[in-house]
Formats: C-alpha cells, sequence, structure tokens
C-alpha cells in the first residue's frame, strides 16, 4: 500500500474520512495502552516484578 504525501495528509488531519477515523481512534488507543502502563509502573510491587517489561 503506497500512500502519497496528500493522503497521509488526509489521513493525520481529516476526521471526516474513514482513515482519518481509524487513524484517531488508534492513536487514543496507543495514548491509554502508554497512560496505563506508566500508571501500572509506579506501582513498587508491580515495578519490581515488571520494570524491564514496562
Amino acid at each position: 500500500m503506497q500512500f502519497n504525501r496528500k493522503k497521509l495528509y488526509e489521513i493525520i488531519f481529516e476526521a471526516d474520512t474513514q482513515g482519518g477515523k481509524l487513524f484517531d481512534i488508534c492513536l487514543i488507543f496507543l495514548i491509554l495502552v502508554s497512560i496505563m502502563l506508566v500508571a501500572l509502573d509506579s506501582i513498587a510491587t508491580i515495578h519490581e516484578k515488571y520494570s524491564r517489561l514496562l
């Protein structure tokens, strides 16, 4: 699948396209996962066991 600059711009910055909506959903999901991992890493017992993984 090959994208040109215009198509990438539409996907990233245009939320009204199918690709743009999918991009937004994936980005929100990854942000939430990142926040969850940082929160888990701040718990001492979890940090001791899983610090390398987190």
